[in-house]
């Protein structure tokens, strides 16, 4: 039998836009030590930026890649239609959310909507897969959100700026 508990009661609360230290690596090497190959196999399998809009029977990833295919749908017409200077009504967001802020923060908040599905198809799944997929899924989230922080962008941008700096001078010599 698989032992979901173990592995959901050892690790950390996921809260949006908290950095925790729980990594991708960490959990799904704590997660292959609780579940069997096949439940493994189909965990190492979700990702948040896989939106392609077909059925793999497995109920939550189903439903988040309809979510994933919807919701960029909805954003390619709404982009559309403020292009060629028409309004666009979603069901799924609020066009304010394109009026304060900057890319980042739009970016912030369209991921925000995403947390918000995952959590809300999460309720009443507390030690199954689906709970653990859940986590899973979250986790990339946050993890997205922090490699998007303004100081470590800025290392990541000098760091890349002081390689190309390096073969430029090696290239001279």
């Amino acid at each position: 039998m698989d032992k979901y508990y173990y592995l959901l009661s050892e690790i950390p609360y996921l809260i949006f836009d908290k950095q925790s230290y729980m990594t991708r690596r960490l959990f799904l090497a704590e997660a292959e030590k609780w579940l069997s190959e096949k439940d493994y196999i189909e965990l190492v399998q979700l990702n948040i930026n896989e939106f392609k809009e077909e059925q793999i029977n497995n109920s939550l990833l189903d439903l988040y890649r309809s979510f994933e295919f919807q919701l960029r749908s909805e954003l390619a017409k709404y982009r559309r239609d403020k292009k060629e200077g028409r309004e666009y009504k979603s069901h799924m967001f609020s066009p304010s959310i394109f009026k304060d802020g900057d890319p980042l923060d739009i970016e912030k908040k369209l991921l925000k909507l995403r947390w918000d599905f995952i959590e809300e198809n999460g309720v009443g799944h507390n030690f199954d897969l689906h709970a653990v997929m859940t986590y899973y899924l979250k986790l990339q989230i946050n993890r997205t959100l922090y490699f998007w922080e303004k100081e470590k962008g800025r290392e990541n941008f000098n760091s890349l700026v002081n390689i190309n700096e390096n073969e430029d001078q090696s290239e001279v010599a």
